[in-house]
């Protein structure tokens, strides 16, 4: 019973670490998940980089399915305006 339990806890344990790591769970919403996340092209100065985090859907594919469901297209114009993302949109 004592080695279920300690699995359980590094388990739990790793996991926080991953999704820390990943920007982290910022809460739910629209069915989805949302995270930070840094959206910099090929370079980013310091002073971009602090600017350059949006909080997104999380497993949001497409922009068809942002769109559907009222969030915010991140497209990446460096790298030949590709889908990137979903980002909340904000009143």
């Amino acid at each position: 019973m004592k080695y279920k339990v300690l699995i359980i806890v590094i388990v739990i344990a790793v996991l926080v670490v991953l999704f820390s790591y990943m920007g982290g769970v910022r809460g739910y919403s629209n069915g989805h998940i949302l995270m930070s996340q840094n959206y910099c092209e090929d370079y980013c100065p310091p002073e971009i980089y602090d600017k350059s985090w949006e909080t997104i859907y999380s497993g949001v594919d497409s922009e068809d399915e942002c769109t559907a469901i009222g969030g915010r297209v991140i497209k990446s114009f460096a790298f030949g305006d590709i889908y990137r993302g979903c980002a909340v949109k904000y009143k």
